[in-house]
């Protein structure tokens, strides 16, 4: 038994097509240049605007205080706090974004347990903060 099927006209299509790329833009995932932020990036705009920011520390405290939360495992005994990681190169624990000046920090970006140790290996199991500076590495 042949069974037929009517094509849609090309009206229809064209609506049809017309209706979904007006809704693709809305689930994009990207950066954009106006004022909404990213969970797991600080660009030099929000790090510039006022009021100015102390240190590195105080920027993402204020900014994104999630980031200095460690997930998981709470007890006492857990050694593996946030790192940061400056142009690259391992730099210290979390703590030590009270070292860097904003003014001389592009942009800042966390990367959760699993990218973390994708890229920068073992030891960062509770995440990595990303500081990438003006100068560059």
């Amino acid at each position: 038994m042949l069974l037929r099927y009517a094509l849609p006209s090309p009206a229809l299509c064209l609506l049809l097509a017309a209706a979904l790329l007006g809704a693709l833009p809305g689930c994009a995932a990207t950066r954009s240049g106006g004022g909404e932020s990213d969970r797991n990036h600080i660009t030099r705009k929000e790090l510039a605007d006022p009021p100015a920011h102390a240190n590195a520390y105080a920027a993402v405290q204020k900014l994104r205080p999630q980031w200095l939360r460690i997930r998981g495992d709470l007890s006492p005994n857990t050694t593996n706090p946030i790192m940061v990681y400056v142009d690259g190169s391992r730099y210290g624990p979390a703590t030590t974004l009270r070292q860097l000046n904003v003014a001389n920090i592009e942009s800042m970006s966390f990367l959760g347990a699993a990218e973390a140790t994708a890229k920068h290996g073992r030891g960062n199991a509770n995440g990595v903060i990303e500081v990438e500076t003006r100068d560059g590495p």
